[in-house]
């Protein structure tokens, strides 16, 4: 997971530059004032161990991002906030359907700006609602549908307003445990939402490894 780096320091003609490179990228078009960009891919960690709980990052098609170091529309930032919710309710045994929920917020992400990252911060929650399972498959990774819209500002005045549009389907593996007493305790979770390319790739394996079976089958009844 990625760390948000604060903007560096130094002197006020650097800072200035800075700012001008950013307001020159970001306002590039009129169409920021009302646009909402999508995000296309998610990885986020959840460890309430953690300092931050939540760390993630996204690709972005429709922002530029001119990190040198990363792909441009990816953006890495943090989480303040997770209220999960589960709906085993104690004593919860190996045939009980369970569920995990999670509310995520402080989200932020970080954008190079030319001279250090600028951090944006986000208003608004992210859902995360792993479809329902049975107990005895915990160790499984489980289906997790991804939703909210975050609402941030590029500038201090908001006159260049950021929002994220979040409608996913992903992967979710999930680290709990349950006592003696069938309560359910969460300790740590990862969801993974890949790119669409990616899931293309599998579509069509998954297409080409059935045609295979398929004909197999017909050449051993033939």
């Amino acid at each position: 997971m990625g760390t948000i780096l604060p903007p560096s320091g130094g002197g006020t003609g650097m800072k200035s530059l800075g700012l001008a490179l950013f307001f020159v990228i970001f306002s590039a078009t009129s169409a920021w004032a009302d646009s909402v960009f999508e995000v296309t891919q998610l990885l986020l960690g959840i460890n309430p161990a953690n300092t931050p709980i939540v760390g993630w990052k996204v690709q972005v098609p429709g922002l530029f991002n001119p990190n040198p170091y990363v792909s441009n529309h990816i953006f890495f930032g943090t989480g303040t906030t997770v209220v999960p919710q589960i709906t085993c309710v104690a004593p919860c045994s190996a045939n009980d359907t369970l569920t995990f929920n999670f509310v995520v917020s402080g989200l932020n992400i970080g954008i190079f700006n030319g001279i250090s990252t600028q951090t944006v911060n986000f208003s608004g929650d992210l859902n995360l609602d792993v479809r329902p399972f049975k107990l005895q498959n915990a160790a499984r990774t489980h289906l997790v549908d991804i939703s909210g819209t975050l609402m941030g500002c590029l500038d201090p005045d908001c006159n260049i307003p950021l929002s994220l549009s979040i409608d996913l389907v992903g992967n979710a593996s999930l680290n709990f445990r349950v006592n003696p007493s069938g309560e359910v305790t969460f300790i740590s979770a990862l969801f993974v939402v890949p790119e669409p390319s990616s899931m293309a790739l599998v579509a069509t394996g998954c297409v080409l490894i059935f045609r295979r079976v398929r004909a197999q089958s017909r050449r051993a009844e033939g």
